[in-house]
């Protein structure tokens, strides 16, 4: 039987305006007299906050492992639950992923790019370690689901900034690429979208369009996750309209960027670039740790790829943005000085392609 010791339930509660409310609960089944089970929330595109405008914090929301009852608030509310102190999240495509042990044993993704209000229930089965829907026993494991299908009423995305300029997220089954992008807004450049247009961008290759898309979302089985070698592939989506004599084109959403497997097809001698000692994604803990007032951070990537190194503080806010750019494969270190803070611990994330991870900084003065 599975050693396992945290909570039976978790509830995202969402109060962004008087006529919009809504939750989405997570409950544990099979979970047996003990658990140790973790619910984690990442953002996979960009996000609205209470204003319904664009937010560049990416970031992402994990449990609070000190209490039994783990509640998370959208960023349409003006605080955080009193005591548990977890970071809001807004409205956007989130993968909901389960640990045990700090091993994560299944995820899905949810989207809620929408304005309008629903509650939304999911169990984890534990001694299964499957997702499914409320009262039910199919697994929802590698799906992409979203409120508006499950609640049965349509999107609206209308109040949200440049929406279509940042549409584009980045999904994974278990295997392969899964762009995702949600509804284009039919008050833009086209006002029918007959399909959806998705276009990759294999390393160095030249952009290739793929099979049409006729929802919101497409499984790249061409390319496959990272296993050995490591290189970039790019996607952008644009909508379609069946039109005589040629057809009408919306722009394209934000590019999106993940890690394949293999060595990059349009490069020669691909291995001769950045640092070939480098093997594995790694992000060191900080030295000195504790600190007064700066420290070292040191973190490598094995292939070149777009790098986000984010500094946060408990309460899941944003401090300073430490890399966000291009980066070669190889060894790098960056500064963290803390002197205008105060005293505390704070969460070191970095995010390259679908590899992220977190570390502990100390801050004592």
């Amino acid at each position: 039987m599975k050693t396992l010791s945290l909570f039976f339930f978790f509830t995202i509660l969402i109060f962004p305006q008087p006529e919009h409310d809504g939750e989405l609960i997570l409950t544990l089944t099979n979970q047996g007299t003990s658990w140790n089970v973790t619910f984690t929330l990442t953002a996979a595109s960009p996000r609205w906050d209470e204003n319904y405008e664009l937010t560049q914090d990416y970031g992402y929301v994990s449990n609070n492992a000190t209490s039994p009852v783990f509640t998370v608030y959208f960023d349409h509310i003006l605080d955080v639950n009193a005591g548990l102190n977890n970071p809001a999240f807004a409205m956007g495509l989130y993968r909901i992923s389960a640990f045990e042990n700090d091993v994560e044993t299944a995820f899905f993704y949810m989207d809620w790019r929408t304005n309008k209000d629903g509650d939304i229930y999911f169990d984890y089965d534990v001694q299964n370690d499957i997702f499914t829907h409320h009262f039910d026993t199919e697994s929802i494991n590698y799906t992409y689901q979203t409120i508006w299908e499950i609640i049965d009423y349509e999107q609206d995305i209308s109040e949200f900034e440049d929406y279509w300029d940042n549409a584009l997220g980045m999904a994974t089954t278990d295997t392969h690429p899964w762009p995702v992008w949600g509804p284009y807004p039919t008050d833009g450049a086209i006002t029918e979208v007959s399909y959806y247009e998705v276009s990759r961008k294999d390393g160095g290759l030249d952009w290739v369009i793929l099979d049409p898309a006729y929802g919101y979302n497409l499984i790249d089985d061409d390319l496959s996750l990272p296993v050995i070698n490591y290189h970039t592939a790019q996607y952008k989506v644009r909508a379609v309209k069946t039109a005589l004599p040629n057809n009408l084109f919306s722009g394209y959403t934000n590019i999106s960027t993940i890690l394949v497997n293999g060595n990059d097809p349009g490069k020669i001698n691909y291995r001769g670039k950045g640092n070939s000692s480098v093997t594995k994604f790694e992000l060191m803990q900080n030295y000195p740790n504790p600190f007064n007032p700066s420290t070292k951070i040191n973190w490598q990537i094995p292939s070149d790829n777009i790098v986000t190194i984010k500094v946060f503080d408990l309460l899941g806010r944003e401090v300073v943005i430490l890399v966000n750019e291009f980066k070669n494969a190889g060894e790098y270190s960056v500064e963290f000085n803390g002197s205008s803070l105060p005293s505390g611990i704070y969460l070191c994330r970095i995010q390259a392609g679908i590899y992220s991870a977190t570390r502990k900084l100390m801050l004592q003065k």
